[in-house]
């Protein structure tokens, strides 16, 4: 699955960013790492700008922060289990985040 994002960047962009933009494009379709969303492709002619990603099943890190903040706790032996578990998941996301950004680092993405 996929999922299409706009991106009117290109709104009154000049040769050159359009160009640095491309090149850019270019760079992220090699990107291949299990922490890093991958560009599968690209519109570039005729209208606005899109960009095709990997569907991500939860959207946004962000949004599901945001949904899993709004839930109640659960409560086992008299601790709260929610929050160590949901510590536990922010962890794991700095890391996988963390191997991303190396990644992209090591490619020399900036």
């Amino acid at each position: 699955m996929f999922t299409m994002c706009y991106a009117s960047c290109l709104d009154g962009a000049s040769r050159t960013e359009y160009t640095d933009l491309l090149s850019e494009y270019t760079l992220l379709k090699e990107v291949d790492h299990p922490n890093v969303i991958k560009l599968i492709g690209a519109a570039t002619l005729n209208g606005p700008f899109h960009l095709v990603v990997e569907y991500c099943e939860h959207g946004s890190l962000k949004n599901y922060l945001r949904n899993v903040r709004g839930q109640e706790p659960i409560y086992m032996n008299g601790a709260t289990q929610f929050y160590t578990q949901h510590a536990a998941e922010l962890m794991g996301f700095s890391w996988q985040i963390s191997k991303g950004m190396q990644y992209l680092s090591d490619m020399k993405v900036r």
